[in-house]
């Protein structure tokens, strides 16, 4: 059965008599925010809806599937690019509890993802550590360093 907008492929395992149903593929982007935090401006301590709207949420970083990407302030990035693109983010409950606060504040437009994937519940589904530190370690052999990130702790963006 093919749904619609599906096409189908040949299923080469099975010796080309088998039909697969493929999804189109969409245009993503992956969206990773930065933010203040401190010892008492902590998502663990205030809790994610609170701390988003009393932090200064400095920073967004976003690489679209063609290969562009944007890094900078919030207010500048290009939110109408992202408008109904799939949207990937590790811990996506997190980032997009900042982009609400963000559209709540005025400062960015309420654009609309098409879907949303979350590669940290992926990865978790998929028995595997949740951290983004830990999940590049055991599925891409990579270590990751977060020492830039605890060094940001306590530190103010400043704008030039």
């Amino acid at each position: 059965m093919t749904l619609p907008g599906e096409t189908t492929e040949t299923n080469k395992r099975s010796g080309g008599t088998e039909r697969q149903p493929v999804l189109p593929r969409h245009p993503s982007v992956a969206i990773d925010f930065e933010s203040y935090y401190d010892k008492d401006i902590s998502v663990t301590t205030m809790g994610a809806w609170k701390y988003a709207r009393e932090t200064d949420i400095y920073l967004v970083a976003m690489y679209f599937d063609d290969g562009t990407c944007f890094v900078g302030s919030p207010a500048s990035a290009p939110w109408i690019e992202c408008h109904k693109r799939d949207w990937i983010m590790h811990n996506a409950a997190f980032d997009l509890t900042l982009f609400e606060a963000l559209v709540e504040a005025g400062k960015v437009p309420a654009v609309e993802p098409r879907f949303v994937f979350d590669t940290a519940d992926l990865v978790a589904y998929m028995g595997y550590p949740r951290s983004l530190k830990e999940a590049s370690k055991h599925l891409l052999g990579i270590e990751m360093s977060k020492s830039t990130r605890d060094n940001m702790k306590g530190m103010k963006w400043t704008k030039a």
